[in-house]
């Protein structure tokens, strides 16, 4: 129980977003599968509107508790980050939700068991977080497709069919889709591309798929990739390379760092944040350093 232990084992606040693909079940379980392994609960949410879990996790916080576990995706994370961040409190994370893309990057297992042993043997490490405009996020954003998908997929389609139902209603979308032309400013080197999708990533994940290897949640800067083109068939392309494994075309995609990020389009778009659309371009984004504790796999020598 590395730096969470005491003679009584680890106290928490469990947190879960029952609206979350398999919150609503594996509530109970959760509650049951924490007690057993010695984790004394001070209190326990089932939330089944997602718009209460900042507002429950701020509360926790003030409170005075000190590990907060939530159960939910990318978005749920990402909305209770703010409440979180710079503060000498840990997040536990229980990976319920349809990509969970945060929890990929974190290597913490998917199956209940295996989450909550990370939670009870794992470590605490000190991970960088995304921030666009004042809010901060866990594990990226993006411009172009995931953001028409996500605003407009029906939660049901989402519910019972997971990451398919999100290609599944992609397939439609692409329809309406067009490329857009943007302007992407890192650390004051300005530049123009014609693209078909931006992403802003502090993880290694976005959909569910590995699409930033060179991407950490340690490196102090925020990775953005755009993917070229002028073409719905090129962006295809590039999602199918990701689903079977491969690196996308050379060509394609441009890679950038920084600190400092800024996202101007023509026209404005919409933008995606882990998961969610709460943006529109232009966009100013970043990093927060080392500003969120969380519970990771003890084997993790790269996250300290």
């Amino acid at each position: 129980m590395t730096d969470l232990a005491s003679t009584a084992g680890p106290r928490a606040v469990l947190v879960v977003n029952t609206k979350s693909r398999k919150g609503r079940h594996l509530f109970k379980d959760a509650k049951a599968a924490l007690t057993g392994r010695g984790v004394e609960l001070d209190g326990a949410y089932s939330v089944r509107n997602p718009e209460r879990l900042p507002e429950i996790v701020r509360d926790a916080v003030a409170q005075g508790h000190r590990f907060i576990i939530v159960g939910g995706g990318d978005g749920t994370i990402s909305s209770v980050v703010d409440h979180l961040a710079h503060k000498d409190v840990t997040l536990g994370v229980l990976p319920l939700g349809t990509a969970n893309c945060f929890a990929r990057t974190l290597t913490v297992p998917f199956d209940l068991d295996g989450a909550v042993g990370v939670l009870v043997d794992g470590k605490t490490a000190e991970v960088d977080l995304g921030r666009v405009g004042t809010d901060l996020f866990a594990n990226a954003l993006a411009i172009g497709m995931p953001s028409i998908v996500n605003a407009g997929i029906p939660s049901n389609l989402k519910k019972h069919f997971g990451r398919i139902g999100y290609l599944i209603y992609g397939i439609a979308a692409l329809l309406r889709f067009k490329p857009f032309r943007c302007t992407v400013t890192t650390d004051g080197d300005r530049r123009t591309f014609d693209a078909l999708e931006v992403r802003v990533v502090n993880g290694s994940f976005l959909g569910g798929l590995r699409v930033a290897e060179d991407s950490n949640v340690e490196s102090e800067d925020m990775v953005v990739q755009i993917v070229q083109g002028t073409r719905r068939r090129q962006l295809v392309g590039t999602w199918l390379r990701s689903m079977v494994g491969r690196p996308p075309a050379a060509k394609r995609i441009v890679t950038l760092r920084g600190r400092k990020i800024r996202v101007e389009t023509e026209p404005s778009e919409p933008v995606s944040v882990d998961g969610e659309v709460l943006a529109q371009t232009p966009i100013e984004c970043g990093v927060e350093r080392q500003s969120l504790k969380v519970r990771v796999p003890a084997d993790r020598d790269d996250l300290d």
